[in-house]
């Protein structure tokens, strides 16, 4: 398998190398990062709205910031990884809000 050579496709061939099975349907962890924190009521419901099982988690340091948290099931290619995150970059950018992490367990 080929990927692009960018941030994501440097995922998607570290999986491929770890013998990752792209043929099955995975849970993927995508992260949100904000310019603030914590989220206002308001903030999190916008996101929630559209992943309604993300879930705001704390930051483990004084000083730092949270993320939110969601997950998809889907089949692992790039356009899947890259589209859910500009979605949500989307859903999130008015608020300050960017997705560009996003992860995978096996």
């Amino acid at each position: 398998m080929t990927f692009p050579n960018d941030s994501d496709g440097d995922v998607l061939r570290r999986l491929s190398n770890s013998k990752f099975d792209f043929s099955v349907t995975t849970a993927v962890d995508f992260i949100i990062d904000f310019d603030h924190w914590p989220l206002l009521d308001c903030e999190m419901t916008l996101i929630l709205e559209r992943y309604s099982n993300a879930e705001a988690i704390d930051p483990e340091d004084k000083g730092s910031y949270g993320y939110v948290l969601f997950q998809i099931h889907g089949f692992v290619t790039y356009e899947f990884v890259t589209g859910i995150q500009n979605d949500a970059t989307q859903l999130a950018r008015s608020i300050g809000g960017r997705c560009s992490d996003w992860g995978v367990l096996h």
